[in-house]
């Protein structure tokens, strides 16, 4: 995909239930419900995500439930999360709501593999 390629959007008032995998960028503004694989998402202020989301890099300024895989991962001071975040590099601003633990993955590697791992050690 070019470097230059607008991201895809889930606009304000669409609601998408269902996985998304892309190697691409997202803009959520509505509502996803489901997993999402991308190479970079952006969550806006009235953005919300329910399900596990896998990614290059993520920065959350709406809603996100559920766990997150990134290398780069940024909670915004609007962002409300409720999961746990495995990442290479974590950076969380003031007033950032955040529910759920960070785990710094020790050696860079496919993201899916780790969050399988992630999801087995949950079930104990």
């Amino acid at each position: 995909m070019s470097q230059t390629a607008e991201a895809s959007l889930v606009g304000d008032g669409l609601r998408v239930e269902g996985n998304i995998d892309s190697e691409g960028d997202l803009l959520v503004e509505g509502e996803v419900q489901g997993d999402v694989a991308v190479r970079k998402l952006t969550v806006g202020p009235s953005g919300n995500v329910e399900g596990k989301v896998v990614a290059e890099e993520i920065m959350v300024h709406g809603g996100l439930t559920g766990g997150i895989v990134a290398r780069v991962a940024t909670l915004s001071r609007t962002a409300r999360v409720d999961g746990d975040v495995e990442y290479e590099s974590l950076s969380i601003e003031n007033g950032a709501e955040f529910e759920g633990r960070c785990t710094r993955k020790g050696k860079a590697g496919s993201a899916q593999p780790t969050l399988m791992e992630a999801a087995g050690a949950g079930s104990r």
